[in-house]
């Protein structure tokens, strides 16, 4: 068996070194990269929280916020709807579109306290009965979602 050359090793050790120092440089240019697009979402996330707050439009703002939930852009949804419930805590639909966002991010606390909220302002409008049973099924509590589907499906009967 022959020997590699010692000059033959010694490139193949420096390719593989200059092939580990450019994958760490890769990687520490890539960190750096994503670090600086984080911290910019963020600041974007706040300046349009910051813009939201200042908005008293709640018709607009339970608008975008289904047009952002139909996104599934939960959480700038969930930022607008959350706000057309201070500014008018008695609009109904925004209750319910709050309720349904925080059913889509898994937030059931929140979608079961604002679809009670909706169901005291218009106890005879079937979605929120609908989102109830929804609400109470990934809560694990059957009973209340059965009521929850007799209410709705007595509201939707012909």
């Amino acid at each position: 068996m022959k020997l590699l050359p010692i000059k033959i090793i010694i490139a193949i050790a420096i390719l593989c070194l200059g092939a580990a120092g450019s994958y760490a440089a890769y990687f520490v240019a890539y960190n750096n990269w994503t670090k600086g697009i984080n911290e910019d979402l963020v600041k974007s996330q706040q300046a349009y929280t910051d813009k939201i707050g200042k908005s008293t439009d709640t018709y607009a703002l339970v608008k975008n916020g289904k047009r952002l939930m139909e996104n599934k852009m939960l959480d700038f949804a969930n930022t607008n709807l959350t706000r057309a419930t201070e500014i008018d805590a008695n609009y109904r639909d925004a209750w319910v579109c709050l309720g349904y966002t925080a059913l889509k991010m898994n937030n059931t606390s929140r979608a079961l306290e604002a679809l009670k909220k909706a169901e005291s302002l218009d106890p005879i409008y079937a979605t929120t009965y609908e989102l109830l049973n929804l609400a109470y099924k990934q809560n694990k509590d059957p009973d209340s979602a059965q009521k929850a589907q007799e209410k709705f499906e007595f509201l939707t009967k012909k």
